[in-house]
């Protein structure tokens, strides 16, 4: 494993100015690199750092690929596609945003633990809530405000909550506050390593929009509700769009986000009726979703960088 010294661009422009020293400098190790493992293509992911590598694979005349995970391409994608033989994209919409450049949709790579349930969801009786690696003080919020009348109405229901350390011990008191019954059937974990084990027994996921999660959920035909992180360009908002649009998720926007509107969307599921759609969202989820991403990308990388 080699590393580079390279950050991201900042707002403000006078922040970016070490980033004139630090580009070139990455640019070149990474033409050292290069040189040294002599690869037949190389893959980037976006993130700042694939810009000096997607530089220095084109000055090389070394075929470089772009994996983009969003549906709106970040800005490192947008810098270097034009350098790129292929995109390859989760999205059939990041083609409109790369102009010149061609965009193949194989879906992104996920580990082979994310592939669909063997069971039909048809019912919902185990909620799933994380909000990514650091959490979501929103949703965290959203599911105090929700769980108790929830808990106490639908007797049959377990809620997994993957909160993030940073509103673990809040949340561990308000959980510890709880009647014993309702306590018994709210998991609160901060985090956890195997994800897809817990999702893998979910019918239903509370989520951010995230590229790499929505992989992970969609791999495994999953129906969603997702909170998309409102920032960042709000590029979450452009991942989540065409998952409503395919019927195999409810948006919500993290502004809107309340204990209400949970409550309201869970018991919209647990009518007569609401079985029948989290089926429908399923198979929704489960064809929009690519669990052979990584075959895919790598059967392009072979058949393009001859």
């Amino acid at each position: 494993m080699e590393g580079l010294a390279i950050r991201g661009v900042e707002e403000e422009a006078w922040r970016n100015l070490p980033l004139a020293y630090a580009l070139p400098a990455a640019v070149m190790r990474t033409r050292g690199l290069i040189r040294r493992f002599s690869p037949d293509a190389v893959l980037g992911t976006g993130g700042y750092v694939t810009a000096p590598v997607g530089i220095a694979a084109a000055s090389s005349r070394v075929p470089f690929f772009l994996q983009e995970q969003n549906a709106e391409p970040g800005r490192t994608t947008k810098l270097l596609a034009r350098r790129a033989r292929v995109v390859a994209s989760a999205y059939d919409e990041t083609a409109g945003h790369l102009p010149g450049t061609t965009v193949v949709r194989t879906g992104t790579p996920v580990r082979p633990e994310f592939k669909p349930p063997a069971r039909d969801i048809s019912a919902l009786r185990h909620l799933v809530v994380f909000g990514g690696s650091q959490g979501a003080h929103r949703i965290n919020l959203a599911v105090v405000e929700s769980l108790k009348p929830v808990l106490e109405e639908h007797a049959d229901m377990t809620v997994d909550h993957v909160c993030g350390a940073r509103d673990h011990d809040w949340l561990h008191s308000f959980r510890s506050g709880l009647p014993a019954d309702l306590a018994d059937r709210y998991v609160l974990q901060p985090f956890v390593e195997r994800i897809d084990r817990l999702l893998g027994s979910a019918d239903l996921v509370l989520a951010r929009a995230g590229g790499s999660g929505i992989a992970e959920m969609t791999a495994m035909g999953l129906p969603m509700i997702l909170v998309p992180f409102p920032f960042a360009g709000e590029h979450q908002r452009h991942n989540a769009e065409p998952l409503v649009a395919t019927g195999a998720a409810v948006m919500v926007r993290d502004q809107e986000l309340s204990g209400a509107q949970v409550t309201s969307i869970i018991k919209s599921f647990r009518k007569p009726d609401g079985g029948a759609r989290l089926s429908r969202m399923a198979a929704a989820s489960r064809a929009f979703g690519r669990p052979d991403a990584a075959r895919d990308v790598a059967r392009l990388l072979l058949e393009r960088a001859a």
